[in-house]
């Protein structure tokens, strides 16, 4: 008989089959989910801002369903569009609804309620359900994918059986660390506002990570804080320390040290359970000892070489994700009171305060001082997303009309001679002349018979405050501001006579005009009398420009107080 050899055949063995189509399965049903409530007029929305605190912190996926205002009740948070910045949407709570049904909103860490009322028309849905950090995940999807995607073909097509499944282990480590890097899901610290009293400089942020910090000041002082939570970092700088750095770094107790040490991990874990990827050979005595403890040493050193790249790309985004400088030029108030311009004008009191954002011909301008005094364009004008001050979310206001010169009427109540006031607006322009704001006899329509008490720009650029008092009293600025550059700019009236400041500073006085002329009339932003001014009168009473958040208040604000509000707009 002639022998024969038996001869055996090895398959390579199917590995990791069934979480992938565990994977597939579960992303068909959440699209078929999602899809579902788009098609029954549900929504959701990722939260990208810290407004609403840690009922809704940063990252946050929100879902909404349709609803009617009349369904809303006081507590209830709604995502709606706004009613004076088309394309924008807010997701606030309701904290009061009126007598005619129209609901009022208001951040849960905002000082101030929103200055419009919302109706049905602007609602997009009632927040009923809310998924923590789910929001960052969607929001660096397409990197994920993509990079996911390339990947995976790049591999396949030209790495061996023997590297392909380190390579991807270890790519996919960096994709996850590019993205964290990129997005900064962990760790971020947002300022809102500071301020100084007797106990020191108090700085207040809100976290927007999702692992929770400690913020600590440099000369002292800390607030440990997690995601959403707003604290304060009292510290009290030694004489002469003029800046204030503010750092976050991580704070866990040591259980969840040990979790985030064992996620780090992860690509350790799958480099030892999946392996290189390679056919198991056949069983050979000897050989098989040695080969598998190449492979062992080679899963290990794949793992080894992701985690590297996990925490070398990762924690520096994590542990210096916000440093941030409170400089004190003259160590008397290094921490601002405000963050924005909104926050300053709300918290001096205003009579009014027109952001000056939201134009429409004929249409109102919003009072965010909170005293219902809204006011009203006329003439030609645009709405501008320029932003005078640089921390707030309206734009501004754009006037280039001569022929119909744009201004803001203010409501129909007149106003009794006013002796003590102050002024405030952001202007920006490259045309020197017209008028920004001031007082006058007419409301609208057409110029003041009686006018004084009023802000303008001479042909020269300079910046004018007059009044009149059986004659014309200027005082004027020694600099021209037609520079296409924002500026802001205050007068105030008082005992203490006539001042102008310019970005926050006094650039003119006369402490010896003290009175002027005696009429009841209206406040006007914008276009209006100025025949008879001397020398200084333009020749153009149409102010050419943007201009933003304009203001009077019933008090003369201090120097220290006009330096705030200069530094809230920048």
């Amino acid at each position: 008989m002639i022998p024969t050899t038996t001869q055996r055949r090895s398959f390579p063995v199917p590995r990791m089959r069934m979480p992938y189509l565990l994977l597939g399965v579960g992303v068909l049903v959440l699209a078929l989910a999602g899809l579902g409530w788009r098609l029954a007029g549900g929504n959701w929305l990722i939260v990208s801002t810290p407004s609403m605190g840690e009922a809704a912190p940063v990252g946050s996926l929100l879902i909404t369903r349709p609803v009617d205002a009349a369904e809303i009740s006081v507590g209830d948070i709604v995502t709606y569009h706004s009613p004076i910045k088309a394309g924008t949407t807010y997701t606030h709570r309701v904290v009061s609804i009126d007598a005619s049904g129209g609901l009022h909103t208001k951040g849960d860490v905002n000082p101030a309620e929103d200055p419009w009322t919302l109706h049905t028309a602007d609602l997009v849905g009632l927040v009923v359900g809310n998924v923590w950090g789910v929001g960052w995940f969607v929001r660096a999807l397409p990197v994920l994918l993509v990079g996911g995607i390339v990947l995976r073909f790049a591999t396949a097509r030209w790495a061996g059986p023997r590297t392909r499944s380190p390579i991807r282990v270890m790519g996919s480590s960096l994709l996850f660390a590019v993205a964290a890097y990129l997005y900064e899901p962990f760790v971020r610290v947002v300022g809102i506002e500071n301020y100084q009293d007797a106990d020191g400089m108090h700085l207040s942020v809100v976290s927007t990570g999702l692992i929770p910090v400690r913020v600590s000041a440099d000369t002292g002082g800390h607030v440990d804080l997690i995601d959403g939570r707003v604290g304060t970092v009292v510290t009290d700088p030694a004489e002469g320390i003029d800046t204030v750095h503010l750092t976050a770094t991580v704070h866990l107790s040591w259980g969840w040290w040990a979790l985030l040490v064992l996620l780090w991990l992860t690509p350790l874990w799958w480099a030892l359970l999946v392996g290189d990827g390679t056919d198991r050979p056949r069983f050979t005595p000897g050989r098989h000892r040695a080969a598998s403890g190449r492979r062992g040493a080679r899963r290990a050193g794949v793992g080894a070489v992701a985690v590297i790249a996990v925490v070398a790309v990762a924690t520096p985004a994590t542990a210096a994700a916000f440093s941030a400088a409170v400089t004190n030029t003259a160590n008397t108030a290094a921490a601002n009171p405000w963050f924005t311009c909104r926050a300053a004008y709300i918290g001096t009191g205003a009579y009014f305060a027109y952001p000056l954002g939201d134009f429409t011909m004929g249409g109102s301008a919003a009072d965010v001082s909170g005293n219902n005094r809204t006011g009203t364009y006329g003439g030609a004008g645009s709405a501008s997303t320029t932003k005078g001050c640089a921390r707030d979310t309206t734009g501004s206001v754009n006037f280039t009309s001569i022929t119909m010169p744009g201004y803001v009427a203010t409501p129909n109540t007149a106003v009794v001679n006013p002796t003590v006031f102050s002024q405030e607006i952001w202007f920006r322009t490259g045309t020197p002349g017209g008028r920004l704001i001031g007082f006058g006899n007419v409301r609208t329509g057409t110029t003041s018979g009686q006018y004084d008490r009023h802000l303008f720009m001479n042909n020269s650029g300079q910046l004018v405050f007059g009044i009149y008092n059986g004659g014309v009293r200027v005082v004027v600025s020694p600099a021209t501001y037609a520079d296409n550059t924002w500026h802001q700019a205050v007068t105030t009236l008082s005992s203490a006579g006539m001042r102008l400041y310019v970005d926050g500073s006094l650039v003119a006085s006369d402490a010896t005009a003290t009175t002027h002329e005696n009429f009841t009339g209206y406040w006007r932003v914008g276009w209006d009398n100025l025949s008879g001014w001397g020398t200084n009168t333009p020749t153009n009473f149409a102010f050419l420009g943007s201009l933003a958040y304009a203001a009077v208040y019933t008090t003369a604000l201090t120097a220290t107080q006009v330096r705030q509000h200069y530094a809230a707009g920048r």
